[in-house]
């Protein structure tokens, strides 16, 4: 069995197709055997990424609520969350400075570091399309997906 980490960029392919979508379709078709933690705070940077989508004329208004609803169901049914606590942005602020990563990048990053120390498997697999916070992770001991690259 393996867990999964998925920061938002992989998320958000499970619910806007794009190259990399039918790896994270494939995933979440797997949770009952393989959970997938994520950070709270990816919920929220998926649906500010399907907001700009929506201004952008890249999805419909209609689709733009269907995603939130699928998401917010998934997020109740299928995610393992990660809050982000105050213990958790201290850590991200030490990740944030260690390997040069923006804010949100730095939160996943400790958010992922937490999900290891929650999971009851040894290796927890990190999947993200952001290539500088992929080399971050293996920094930190992950093994990592890119599901633009599969």
């Amino acid at each position: 069995m393996t867990d999964y980490y998925l920061d938002s960029s992989a998320i958000l392919k499970h619910y806007h197709t794009e190259p990399g979508s039918d790896l994270v379709d494939a995933l979440f078709e797997s949770v009952d055997e393989s959970p997938i933690y994520t950070a709270f705070f990816s919920i929220l940077e998926v649906r500010a990424a399907a907001t700009r989508l929506n201004r952008g004329g890249m999805i419909s208004n209609r689709g733009l609520r269907i995603l939130r609803d699928r998401l917010l169901l998934d997020t109740e049914l299928k995610f393992k969350l990660v809050a982000v606590t105050d213990s958790l942005l201290l850590a991200a602020q030490d990740l944030a400075e260690m390997h040069a990563l923006s804010a949100g990048d730095a939160i996943q990053l400790a958010s992922a570091l937490e999900a290891s120390r929650l999971s009851a498997v040894q290796d927890l697999l990190f999947v993200s399309a952001d290539r500088e916070l992929l080399n971050a992770a293996r920094r930190e001991g992950f093994q990592v997906i890119n599901p633009d690259a599969v």
